[in-house]
């Protein structure tokens, strides 16, 4: 791991099976959302270079998932509550994670339409979720924009939203994977060891 070559098997495999192991158990779930963004920006790019390869597809999916979860657990109080990671509960108490949710869902949309058939559960289950979320009261503006960002990434506006509302905390949460591996998951002495 010291040499950064996050890409390199057996390092994402097990990232991914981590943060499988974390969503798993109450104690440990919110830590699958910084490794999920890890395997996003720093794996799965490089690995598989097209980003409308399944198993990114997929990946993306996944993070949507978490997201939507994490809005949900942030504002009920159960995240800061239960996570001893206040770097972590910092990160998800400063973002709008259904912004987050929204743009994952809509890159899976794009990405699916171009790389699986219409058939494809990944894709159907995507514009369900999508459906859900730009039908929740108060975020027309964000959807406007992120709607806007999709059909135009350089649209000056909707780019800038995108960068501030989704790309920095993806960024800053997936900077604290490589932390939370060493010190939470492999510690022997911390209590969110995960168990084989």
């Amino acid at each position: 791991m010291q040499a950064h070559m996050w890409a390199v098997e057996p390092i994402p495999t097990t990232i991914l099976q981590a943060s499988t192991l974390c969503q798993a158990d109450t104690r440990t779930w919110a830590y699958a959302l910084p490794l999920s963004c890890f395997l996003a920006t720093e794996c799965d790019p490089f690995k598989y270079v097209a980003p409308f390869v399944p198993w990114r597809v997929k990946g993306m999916m996944v993070l949507a998932k978490l997201l939507g979860e994490a809005a949900r657990l942030t504002a009920s109080g159960l995240l800061a509550k239960n996570c001893p990671d206040k770097a972590l509960v910092g990160v998800l108490e400063r973002s709008d994670q259904m912004c987050m949710c929204e743009a994952m869902l809509r890159l899976v949309v794009h990405y699916a339409t171009i790389g699986a058939s219409e058939e494809w559960e990944v894709l159907r289950e995507a514009r369900e979720m999508l459906g859900e979320v730009e039908s929740l009261e108060g975020r027309e503006k964000e959807s406007a924009l992120l709607r806007k960002w999709a059909m135009d990434p350089e649209h000056p506006e909707a780019s800038a939203f995108f960068q501030y509302s989704v790309l920095k905390p993806v960024n800053e949460l997936a900077a604290l994977a490589v932390g939370i591996m060493d010190d939470q998951l492999w510690n022997p002495n911390s209590s969110a060891v995960v168990k084989r």
